[in-house]
Parts: structure tokens; sequence; C-alpha cells
């Protein structure tokens, strides 16, 4: 059974990275015994980014167009996406092309079939989406909580004075820019060679490119 591995960190930085999520589903799927074709990597968030513009999304449709998997494997549901309607669009997408996601977290994933995706399968998918939104709510919440606690000390929790708007940011990088806007299926290192710039700074036109798109 061949399978495609889709792994994501939010953080663009050197601070996090996918390949303890990629050690883990590979190792998983060898004790399933199913096939790993391709494996998605992406450093991208899944709240500040829209999914027609997340690359991930990009190549994975493109890896299941080449590969025709049975499955998408994913350590946890939020890995795919965190808005139940992103999420609707990712499995229904996956549906079309008779492929399922599984989460390796719960052992359950979505039917294929569009007539049996009913049952089990498809109530334990309801209740993960809607934790995955109150994840996500109240990660939301606590960051508004940090910043009041920093304003009530007399602190500024927002952006440095100095830093730059993400327009300024688009701005003083065109040919990055371009690069996203033309090659959407590079990745960082990729367009840093291209342009002669560092990953760190072809991951800050990223993200401030999501943000304005």
């Amino acid at each position: 059974m061949n399978v495609i591995l889709l792994t994501r960190v939010s953080s663009t930085t050197d601070r996090q990275d996918v390949d303890r999520q990629i050690t883990e589903l590979s190792q998983f799927c060898e004790r399933m015994d199913w096939q790993v074709v391709d494996a998605i990597r992406a450093k991208v968030s899944a709240t500040k980014v829209r999914i027609a513009l997340r690359t991930d999304i990009k190549a994975l449709v493109s890896a299941v167009e080449t590969h025709k998997p049975h499955k998408v494997v994913v350590t946890e549901i939020s890995r795919a996406a965190r808005d139940p309607r992103e999420l609707d669009w990712i499995i229904d997408y996956l549906r079309s092309e008779n492929v399922s996601l599984f989460l390796k977290n719960f052992k359950v994933e979505s039917i294929p079939d569009e007539a049996s995706q009913v049952g089990v399968s498809s109530l334990v998918f309801a209740v993960v989406k809607e934790l995955a939104k109150m994840e996500t709510d109240q990660l939301s919440l606590r960051i508004k909580s940090g910043q009041e606690h920093a304003r009530r000390q007399g602190r500024n929790p927002g952006r440095p004075t100095g830093s730059m708007s993400n327009e300024d940011i688009l701005a003083k990088y065109p040919r990055v820019v371009k690069r996203l806007k033309e090659s959407p299926g590079l990745n960082d290192g990729e367009i840093a060679r291209l342009c002669q710039i560092s990953v760190n700074t072809v991951a800050k036109v990223r993200k401030a490119f999501g943000s304005v798109s």
C-alpha cells in the first residue's frame, strides 16, 4: 500500500523542523508495511496563510496526482489544517482522488468513498476537527492574554519600534516575491540560492507575502 507523508511546523525559522514527524511516521508506516512514496515537508502557519497559498498543499496535490497513493498520513489533524473548512477541502479533494487521510495519533482515517462517508469514522473526524478548532481558539486566547499582561507591565507586545511592515519587506525583496509568484513549488533553500540571499530572509519574505496576498 502506497502512502504519502504530510508534515508541517508553523515556524519558518530554524527553531522548528519536521524531522521528528518524518521519523515517527516513517517508523509507523514500516510497522504497518506501508510503502512511503513521497514526503511533504513544510514550514508554514496553518492559521496565518490561506490554504490556497500553502506550498505544502500545492505539493500534496502534485504528489497525489503523480503517485496515486492509497493514503496521506499525518501525525495528527492540525498538521493538515486547523480550520475545519480547510480540512474539509483537503478531505474532499483526497476523496475525489480515492485517497484517505490517516491520523496516526487516533489511528483513524477518512473514508475515500463518498457514498460510505458515514458511521464511526465520520463521527470521529467531526469530533477531532472540533478539537483542533478549540485548540486554535485557545492558542489565540493565550496570545491575547499574554499581550494584555505585557501592557499592564508597561511593555509593548507589538512589533518592535523600527521593524519593517509586510509591505516594506516585499518592496525590499522584489526578486524573492517574483519567485514566490512564478514558481510556488520552490522551497526556501532553492529561492535563497537563486536570489543569493539567506534562507531566513526568504522565509521572512514568504511570511509577509502570505499575509498580504
